[in-house]
């Protein structure tokens, strides 16, 4: 029988309550693993989860890495870009971490590390760093008219070039920067370099844009998750297609580690313009690729009487045709 929704009104004013309330709505089924291999000297890296313990000093310990960067924009562009080595720390913008037995330690003002923050990260070796935590789904905050510091959700596996990925963008051009050897160098070959998961790079953006790659997922409440509340059983997000070719995409309802129960979805199906039905829901691709600039409605309820736990959790896994790949939280109270 399919579930009746509750009023609109009704919906607004419990999200923000929710959102207000319960902050994070992480537990361990939320949880993912990210590889960073660092190479010796500086590496430019991008986060893409929380840590479970976030603290610089507990991520780096018994780890070659003996500083940590990150630069959080304030007033001024970037309107040039500096090596590693010519410490752009020292200027506006930059906060720095380094090892607390080190005299240096003192001026520390960079503690616990964030998802979707890019870092520079020196390692006096070779090494290959093993993180575990949770997602945090967010879109790009670009800054007009400057550099940005910053990574790409991508799928390891087949990931986009960066012609590719900006190709529905008019605010980003082919300045675009990525450590090589301490040194950063522009990307030569667009067209044929590909982005890196966990690599974070400067790319220029020209005028104001809110450009989120070629797929843009927008979401409910907070947009960092689908949270299903107590009063809440039906939640509305949407996929558009921000890219100039036909893009196609697939939602995946991932497998809990240990056996925990997934959360139970029903998705909205529509057969034919005059039908629509509830059916369960573990992986959605649309039957024709979108457009560009076409957009589609998803529309998921969750399934109580099929969990008798306080809480149930999982990630959908996000992938399109051009090597995007996201993963959102999904959390169902009983």
């Amino acid at each position: 029988m399919k579930p009746k929704p509750i009023a609109p009104i009704v919906t607004a004013m419990f999200l923000l309550f929710a959102v207000l309330s319960f902050p994070s709505a992480a537990s361990a089924d939320l949880r993912r693993a990210q590889t960073i291999e660092l190479k010796e000297g500086w590496n430019s890296v991008f986060l893409e989860i929380v840590p479970d313990d976030p603290s610089l000093d507990a991520v780096f310990a018994n780890t070659p890495v003996t500083m940590a960067a990150a630069y959080y924009p304030k007033n001024s562009s970037v309107s040039f870009i500096q090596d590693p080595d010519e410490k752009p720390w020292k200027k506006e913008g930059w906060s720095q971490w380094v090892p607390a037995d080190r005299p240096e330690a003192i001026v520390n003002d960079l503690f616990n590390l964030q998802s979707n923050q890019a870092y520079l990260l020196y390692s006096t070796t070779d090494f290959v760093l093993y993180l575990s935590g949770s997602s945090d789904f967010r879109l790009p905050d670009w800054k007009p008219d400057s550099f940005n510091f910053l990574g790409f959700y991508v799928d390891p596996d087949d990931p986009p070039t960066f012609s590719q990925y900006f190709q529905g963008s008019d605010a980003h051009d082919a300045r675009i920067y990525r450590l090589e050897d301490n040194h950063w160098k522009i990307v030569a070959y667009p067209g044929i370099d590909k982005i890196q998961p966990g690599e974070a790079y400067w790319v220029w953006c020209d005028g104001p844009s809110s450009y989120p790659g070629p797929l843009q997922i927008d979401l409910p409440g907070s947009g960092a998750g689908l949270y299903f509340y107590q009063e809440i059983t039906r939640l509305r997000f949407s996929i558009e297609n921000r890219s100039e070719s036909p893009l196609t995409f697939t939602l995946e309802l991932m497998p809990n580690l240990g056996g925990d129960p997934a959360v139970p979805l029903w998705i909205l199906h529509k057969p034919s313009f005059l039908e629509e039905e509830l059916v369960p829901f573990t992986t959605y691709a649309p039957d024709v690729p979108l457009g560009p600039g076409e957009e589609v409605k998803i529309e998921l309820y969750v399934r109580r009487a099929s969990f008798n736990v306080d809480e149930v959790s999982s990630l959908m896994k996000v992938t399109d045709g051009f090597g995007d790949l996201y993963y959102l939280e999904v959390w169902a109270e009983k």
